[in-house]
């Protein structure tokens, strides 16, 4: 994601997908933790879960219908991207 917000189709995003830390339980957040292809940021946890309708070209595949909760990422920032980045270069 580029400073302005604009898209740049990485497919990052879309490969991953992020629960806000308020709907976790102290239980379930424990268990999480312990889990491979898990990022927790500050505000939410990323777990590793590609979407079935990312094309090879990083393109959602129902774009004029997607989920509301797919274009209003509420924990997505440019230091996410990045680290998310970091995590794919690692296998995440």
């Amino acid at each position: 994601m580029k400073e302005n917000n604009e898209c740049t189709k990485c497919g990052t995003c879309c490969k991953t997908i992020f629960i806000p830390l308020t709907l976790i339980s102290n239980e379930m957040f424990a268990l999480l933790k312990m889990r491979k292809g898990i990022r927790i940021f500050e505000n939410c946890i990323a777990l590793k879960a590609p979407c079935k309708h990312l094309t090879e070209n990083n393109l959602c595949s129902i774009q004029d219908n997607k989920p509301r909760l797919c274009s209003e990422e509420t924990c997505w920032t440019d230091t996410h991207c990045k680290e998310l980045q970091e995590l794919k270069n690692e296998g995440f």
